[in-house]
């Protein structure tokens, strides 16, 4: 019974001596477990991959030219070469048409890179090609909380917050993104544009338009959506004074502080919707619908486990 201390004592030493080594171990085997949970859960979701209905997804996914190149691979570059060779053999298997293992080679790419922003937009650019756009917005997000001034993560996170009607998030997105990174950026003037002719919201509409047009005057697309949301105003001002009359007492007002990030002005609030705000960032939900002012309402979201 003498010895049963003694044995006791002797891995408890070791590990002692071990601690540094064994700690950085342990951690990095639960980052792993925890990402292949993560994984598993996306996989496994009814919606996704083949629970979900395939053909339809993939009906869902195409785009048009200018916001097909959002959902591209990207290289890594020489943060680490053995998760840019990875990331490589992903991109080409996504190409071949083998999205399954094309995953499985950009999260071996994302482990070896854990902060890694770019990364995580590749797994949502293969989910997407997938026709997964739950797991494919879970990835954008992350990376869009990694790096939140990066082009690819904002206008890709705010183009699926869209398309899962989630209005108020992705207009937060955008405006954010033209008031502190680029006022003049193309990508997120044409989504703006885009996201305000789907709530009938013609003046601001008009009004990203008009900086596209001056920004790219070579391209004729920009004075024809124009012209179409400036019929669509005269059509409609009239109604639409009355109806926000009635339920405000000042369109104008609102009107203008939405207006407030594409005219240069550093002015109005910078604030998540569904927190409190007193800036021109509370005007969408305002303008919008039902569905818009409970997207905005609704609690935030849990984290992820890296």
């Amino acid at each position: 019974m003498a010895t049963f201390p003694a044995q006791q004592q002797q891995p408890t030493a070791a590990m002692q001596c071990a601690t540094p080594g064994t700690m950085r171990s342990l951690i990095e085997g639960l980052h792993e477990l925890f990402d292949r949970i993560n994984h598993v859960a996306l996989a496994s979701c009814g919606t996704c991959g083949s629970n979900g209905p395939v053909g339809g997804s993939k009906e869902r996914v195409r785009l048009e030219p200018g916001l097909a190149c959002l959902f591209a691979i990207r290289p890594l570059g020489d943060e680490n070469p053995d998760a840019a060779r990875t990331t490589q053999r992903g991109a080409r298997l996504l190409h071949e048409g083998r999205v399954e293992e094309s995953l499985r080679e950009l999260h071996d790419a994302k482990r070896l890179v854990p902060r890694s922003q770019v990364a995580r937009c590749n797994l949502g650019c293969a989910y997407f090609e997938r026709g997964d756009e739950d797991a494919a917005l879970h990835w954008f997000r992350e990376a869009h909380r990694l790096a939140p001034h990066d082009e690819i993560a904002t206008l890709a996170t705010a183009l699926l917050e869209q398309r899962c009607n989630q209005i108020a998030d992705a207009q937060w997105l955008l405006v954010n993104f033209l008031q502190e990174v680029d006022p003049g950026h193309p990508g997120a003037l044409r989504q703006l544009a885009r996201l305000h002719q789907l709530q009938g919201h013609w003046q601001q509409a008009a009004s990203c338009f008009r900086r596209l047009a001056a920004s790219e005057p070579a391209n004729s697309e920009w004075p024809r959506e124009l012209e179409l949301c400036l019929e669509r105003m005269s059509g409609s001002s009239a109604n639409q004074h009355s109806h926000y009359s009635s339920r405000r007492g000042a369109p104008d007002t609102a009107s203008s502080q939405w207006q407030t990030p594409l005219s240069g002005d550093s002015a109005g609030s910078r604030e998540r919707p569904g927190r409190p705000s007193a800036g021109g960032l509370s005007s969408p939900q305002e303008h919008g619908s039902g569905a818009d002012a409970t997207a905005s309402q609704r609690e935030p979201r849990p984290s992820f486990h890296e």
